[in-house]
């Protein structure tokens, strides 16, 4: 790297010019020197051609910029930058320093200051040329890497005295003799920082009007561009400044670093959707959304206050609305911002107007809370003000009245609300989302498969999820975890995303509280585990029909609109214990695509007043959140009738029936209900319901068929079981068949034996026994007795 090394004062020693050029810190010249066994206090002509071509392939190891090529580039401003320091050292003698004589050099400078002198002709035509010389400032250019420049100047609406001062704190990155004029004048190392003061200093020799103490004192102040948006940072503890080296970067390169380490938890950059494919998104947020959004473009409305539940779409708005500008989107979470230090919120900002982002703000009610202080809330809200960018503040449900009358003048923002999308919309919103990620077609760029990985069924995803009441900023967040819950699962030939897996995600991102008074139920039966009657099967084809189709009927054929209450699916299972009710209520559940929770009635029913009542409105507000079906088991016992009032307990009683009948009724997902005493329910109750289907006990065959499936093929049996013989004598049902059965195997076990008739026979008559019903008289002898 012999342009750097070439660039290096020749007269200094190597240590200290590279120190001085401020590329390396102290430690990492003293190890290099060390690694290399060169005297650093040798200068570039003192070297040997070894010692040279080993330095030169150390430093090009490090990858520094030569120091000739920025300052070539940005020559017009340099050398302004150098008239300015040129006249400051002329007019005021700072470089009259003698180290043979340091008292008696710094007595004439003191002595300079108090009885100021005329400097002698020769000088004051050269301050004269010099201060001609800045008055002319570089003109604009959109040419080569100065286009950053301009576009720099543009985003921090930069003046010309803060470019001025800029360029101070810049110079010692592209030309190092910056940062040996700086310690000359600072009587100090620096290594290319510089104290406020002598900058203001400097930048007073510019013969602009517009640059007075005023002027450069506001420039140079906390609230000032500069430091107000950190394009120069303190060091040295806060005495000297330099110039930050993201904007060194983006100068010298044309490039940004990744996001620093330090910022990496207060802000997110994120890419801005494909513009051409948001209608969708727009619509199913809101149908009046593009045509709002336009006309607000067109007024130049670009701030956005985001009602609504969490998770509707405020992120998804504002990456649609970065997308019109082609942005990103940088995303502020204002509850981990107010507990950072300031010097973060500038850098954020920054980095958010550097890359030309779009300010997605999270946690905005943080401000309101009472531990931010006033002083912290009005900084904060003044670093808000200073920002030119589009800003999309996430508010969620509700807002303070007095934050949002702030936000609304201060920042001339919009408000608009945005609900839970239901029907056509949340599917148009799943499948714009998974085609995102995932393409509108997997298969139709013609590319190679992996041969090992099945292909994504989009239309079966959403099928399977469309009915989780999520909004799309949920939507998307459920996919990307769904894929995580895929990957975790490590089988090889699946899809990138399985049903289970988004399923599963979906479940995490609702996080709904159902599991405080309800039993989640996994059913393990099939429909062919069913043994019923043609009449009965023919009921519960119409409840699943109406579960399948009621979207369609309901909404597309515009019969929801002759509804005003009833939309969900309701029904009533009766009959005697066993017969398969809650079998098939779980069955329906997964034929729909839901999960179902049994209601816990013992932690829903309250002896306190209005204690039950709360816990039934969380019940159907979590239900509706989460998308699950309901099971009342037992439901006699809960929607029992009315009674007279005849005390304070009926009063409140038939309260807690009517609130009720209110939730179920108004509820728009599915409710279902056994219950083995179906008179004991309320007939107004059961006149609300949609279905009502009677299950009753099984006939003579239905019952033989029952024995012969709850028997597996791996059991160890006799060849004659007379299981007819039980079918036609003992009138037991399902459950209590499937209890039978498991009895007599365990009767053969304990024995060490296969199962035989003389089993079956004794364990139906036991459960006769307990269900508390007279078993018929035969005799039969217990295997293996005399």
């Amino acid at each position: 790297m012999a342009s750097y090394l070439d660039s290096l004062p020749p007269e200094l020693g190597l240590r200290a010019a590279l120190l001085r050029s401020g590329a390396l810190e102290l430690a990492r010249v003293n190890a290099l020197f060390s690694d290399l066994k060169i005297d650093g206090k040798n200068s570039l002509a003192e070297l040997t051609a070894e010692e040279r071509e080993r330095l030169e392939h150390e430093l090009e190891g490090l990858a520094l910029d030569p120091v000739g090529g920025p300052a070539a580039l940005w020559s017009r401003f340099l050398d302004r930058v150098r008239g300015l320091v040129y006249a400051y050292a002329l007019e005021h003698r700072p470089l009259e320093w003698d180290p043979s004589d340091a008292q008696r050099a710094l007595a004439r400078w003191v002595e300079r200051f108090l009885t100021p002198q005329a400097l002698d002709v020769s000088s004051q035509r050269r301050l004269g040329l010099l201060k001609q010389r800045v008055a002319e400032r570089p003109l604009p250019c959109d040419e080569g890497s100065e286009v950053h420049y301009q576009e720099l100047v543009y985003l921090f609406t930069l003046t010309p005295l803060e470019e001025d001062l800029l360029w101070l704190f810049l110079a010692p990155s592209f030309a190092p003799e910056f940062g040996w004029l700086y310690d000359a004048l600072t009587r100090g190392v620096t290594r290319g920082a510089l104290p406020l003061v002598l900058a203001a200093q400097i930048v007073a020799m510019s013969t602009d009007p517009d640059v007075t103490p005023a002027a450069i004192s506001k420039a140079l102040s906390p609230q000032g561009t500069l430091r107000q948006s950190a394009l120069i940072e303190a060091s040295h503890g806060g005495e000297t400044y330099r110039a930050s080296s993201r904007i060194v970067r983006l100068l010298a390169t044309g490039e940004f670093l990744p996001i620093p380490d330090d910022l990496a938890g207060l802000i997110r950059l994120d890419q801005s959707p494909d513009i051409r494919a948001v209608d969708p998104v727009l619509k199913g947020l809101d149908p009046t959304l593009p045509k709002r959004l336009r006309k607000l473009f067109r007024q130049r409305k670009t701030r956005f206050l985001v009602h609504g539940p969490s998770g509707t779409g405020a992120f998804t708005l504002a990456r649609v609305i970065a997308g019109f500008n082609s942005a990103k989107v940088a995303t502020v979470d204002l509850e981990v911002l107010v507990a950072s230090p300031e010097e973060s919120w500038r850098a954020v900002f920054r980095e958010s107007k550097l890359q030309g982002a779009l300010l997605y703000i999270r946690h905005v009610n943080v401000l309101a809370d009472k531990e931010t202080s006033e002083l912290k809330r009005e900084r904060l809200l003044t670093a808000l003000e200073r920002e030119r960018s589009a800003m999309v503040f996430d508010v969620g449900p509700a807002l303070s009245t007095q934050l949002l009358l702030q936000l609304s003048e201060r920042l001339d923002t919009i408000s608009m609300r945005l609900e839970l999308p239901d029907g056509d919309a949340r599917e148009a919103l799943w499948r714009w989302a998974l085609e995102e990620q995932f393409g509108a077609e997997p298969d139709a760029d013609g590319e190679e498969e992996d041969e090992n990985e099945q292909a994504l069924d989009l239309g079966a995803l959403i099928e399977g999820v469309r009915t989780f009441p999520l909004g799309v900023d949920q939507i998307v967040e459920s996919i990307e975890l769904g894929r995580v819950y895929t990957a975790q699962g490590g089988l090889e030939g699946l899809p990138p995303l399985t049903l289970e897996a988004l399923k599963r995600a979906c479940q995490a991102k609702l996080g709904h509280r159902l599991g405080q008074v309800a039993v989640r139920i996994e059913s393990k039966a099939s429909w062919n585990d069913l043994i019923m009657s043609e009449d009965l099967r023919e009921q519960i084809d119409e409840v699943l029909g109406y579960g399948r189709l009621a979207r369609k009927v309901l909404d597309e054929w515009g019969f929801g609109k002759k509804l005003s209450y009833g939309r969900g699916l309701t029904a009533l299972f009766s009959g005697p214990s066993g017969t398969g009710k809650t079998m098939v209520a779980g069955l329906i559940a997964r034929e729909l695509k839901m999960d179902l929770y049994r209601i816990d009635l013992s932690r829903m029913v309250s002896k306190y007043i209005g204690e039950t009542e709360k816990q039934l409105a969380m019940l159907f507000e979590e239900a509706r959140a989460s998308g699950a079906a309901l099971l009342f088991d037992e439901a006699d016992s809960l929607f029992g009738k009315r009674t007279e009032v005849s005390s304070s307990t009926d009063r409140y009683a038939n309260l807690e029936v009517n609130f009720l009948l209110q939730q179920v009724e108004e509820h728009p997902g599915v409710v279902l209900l056994t219950s083995n005493f179906p008179k004991s329910i309320d007939e107004a109750f059961l006149r609300r319901l949609r279905f009502r289907v009677e299950f009753p006990r099984p006939e003579t065959e239905e019952r033989l068929q029952m024995w012969l499936r709850m028997l597996p093929a791996d059991a160890p049996r006799e060849d004659d079981l007379k299981l007819d013989e039980l079918a036609e004598t003992y009138e037991l049902s399902g459950g209590e068949i499937r209890n039978a059965v498991l009895r007599a195997a365990l009767y053969a076990a304990s024995e060490g034996r296969s199962l035989s008739a003389a089993d079956f026979e004794r364990s139906a008559r036991a459960e006769y026994r307990q269900l508390g019903r007279l078993a018929p008289i035969k005799r039969n002898k217990r295997p293996g007795s005399q």
